[in-house]
């Protein structure tokens, strides 16, 4: 909840939620105060919902990325980048990262000769 009083001749903005950090802002005009309390407490709100505007990666962008940068320089570099480029055949790998659930996606790998996935 947001609070708005006047010190010091200027407006300070107050914002308490709980499990959040204390947020204090001071402004010259009251407009500013206020609309500065509302974008910052429509914000922390989205995030608490899940709404908040996150551009998460790509499967596939993860995968490669990991391919070229932490893989190459492992002893199993072919053997995982047999796995991972069987997994970015996947329809989902088009999917971002936020969006795949390892228990939808990986269940057939286990199967299929390359032991546990996850």
């Amino acid at each position: 909840m947001g609070t708005l009083r006047r010190r010091a001749g200027k407006w300070q903005s107050m914002i308490r939620i709980a499990g959040h950090p204390q947020l204090i802002k001071t402004f010259d005009k009251h407009e500013d105060a206020k609309r500065w309390q509302l974008e910052a407490e429509l914000k922390i709100r989205r995030e608490e919902a899940g709404i908040a505007k996150v551009k998460f990666p790509l499967f596939r962008e993860a995968g490669l990325r990991y391919l070229n940068e932490v893989s190459v320089h492992k002893k199993c570099f072919r053997v995982e980048r047999v796995i991972i480029n069987s997994l970015l055949q996947e329809v989902w790998a088009e999917y971002p990262l936020n969006r795949i659930q390892s228990n939808r996606c990986l269940l057939s790998y286990p199967a299929s000769g390359f032991g546990a996935v996850c």
